[in-house]
């Protein structure tokens, strides 16, 4: 049993107890329990009293110590016997204090999805997120992923609950709660509604890229372009690609990636170089793409852009329905069917990331050297990368048919 100890050089009450370390040897431990030995002016709490509470906070001290509570009972039991308001942080608090450590360590990208997600959930929880932390029950997360699951198809519910799920679990592994109130919610990825049917991406044939060429604008046009002839390059990386990235001198174009943070160095092999000299001289700002960098940098996502594209495939007939359109202007234009969200392609820009994959495997290049140009990540694959050299991939790119 726990004892206490009054020491000269202490105006409290110390606890003195044992711990069984790992190797069930027993140590001492001596603790302050800040519980003063003498009532302090004006305090109506006698000597008794407060060695009797200095006591119990001893006993749990030994109990903590040889894990027999758990960090929201010691709290509580805390709470109880001392005169200090020892409290959780309401549910509000603590989801945006990590969320503002966020802002500072995370990618923009991350960030955003997490800070979408906590707008959905503030939203659902409403004037309950003044509550304490450990308020949140498992029912009530399995109530806000039914809430998510009626307004979005499977896979954007469960990215939006598992940025929920990150704050608690944070909480838990930092003591803040025993349990993490979303362990027991079951992700139902088997469930789906009738539109969330995955449909599986394809290649550009060329004959399908030189009819989207002919239908694009120039700036669309040398978007398409710069993707192909970079290795299939996402939308947002080639829509922000700014010139300081092209250096014409040495003969590459060095940019890191937004998805996945990473280096990649692309030779400016012959047609990919024509190109940006062709927009060189005409450029109005440090963008390569103003009007599509203007676009995403107003959101900080590409679904503008994507719209844009889709609708250039519409127009192509390569879709037969128009992915820009959703909701009340979806139902009008294909009827009041029970699709609630937007028609899901196998054509896409993403497309042309299986285009110049396609392409490359088709012309011959070896399978290593096209992973490390259309930039891939794969531990797998990684382990038996074979050094190459800038040549090297600018002869592969120079295989790929001419536009």
């Amino acid at each position: 049993m726990a004892i206490i100890r009054h020491l000269p050089t202490s105006r409290f009450w110390i606890a003195q107890f044992a711990r069984k370390l790992p190797d069930g040897a027993w140590k001492t431990v001596s603790r302050s329990t800040k519980i003063p030995v003498e009532p302090p002016p004006g305090s109506e709490q006698t000597a008794k009293e407060l060695r009797e509470t200095a006591q119990e906070i001893a006993n749990t001290y030994e109990r903590t110590a040889n894990q027999k509570l758990k960090a929201t009972h010691i709290r509580r039991v805390l709470a109880d016997l001392s005169n200090e308001t020892l409290r959780l942080p309401s549910v509000r608090e603590w989801i945006e204090e990590r969320l503002a450590l966020m802002s500072k360590t995370k990618k923009e990208a991350t960030y955003r999805n997490y800070s979408d997600a906590t707008r959905l959930f503030f939203e659902w929880i409403e004037e309950k997120d003044v509550l304490p932390l450990d308020s949140v029950t498992s029912i009530m997360m399995d109530e806000f992923q039914n809430w998510l699951n009626n307004r979005f198809r499977p896979s954007t519910r469960k990215k939006h609950f598992s940025a929920i799920r990150h704050f608690f679990s944070t909480a838990k592994k930092l003591n803040l709660l025993d349990t993490d109130p979303c362990e027991a919610v079951t992700h139902l990825s088997s469930l789906s509604r009738t539109v969330s049917v995955e449909v599986a991406r394809r290649p550009f044939t060329v004959e399908e890229l030189q009819l989207i060429l002919t239908n694009s604008n120039e700036e669309w046009r040398s978007m398409i372009l710069t993707s192909l002839y970079t290795g299939g390059q996402r939308l947002g990386d080639i829509a922000c690609l700014q010139w300081d990235a092209v250096d014409f001198e040495k003969g590459i174009l060095h940019f890191r990636t937004q998805k996945r943070g990473k280096s990649l160095v692309i030779p400016l092999w012959s047609r990919l170089r024509a190109l940006l000299e062709e927009r060189y001289p005409h450029r109005t700002n440090e963008y390569i793409h103003p009007s599509a960098a203007q676009k995403y940098q107003r959101t900080g996502k590409s679904s503008t852009l994507s719209n844009e594209f889709g609708k250039i495939l519409f127009t192509c007939g390569l879709v037969e329905r128009d992915p820009s359109l959703a909701g009340k202007r979806y139902q009008k234009q294909y009827g009041t069917s029970q699709e609630k969200t937007r028609h899901k392609n196998a054509l896409s820009f993403h497309s042309l990331r299986y285009t110049a994959t396609t392409l490359l495997h088709e012309a011959g290049v070896p399978p290593l050297i096209v992973q490390k140009i259309v930039g891939h990540d794969s531990a797998k694959i990684h382990e038996g990368y074979a050094a190459f050299s800038l040549r090297e991939s600018e002869e592969a790119f120079n295989k790929l048919p001419s536009f």
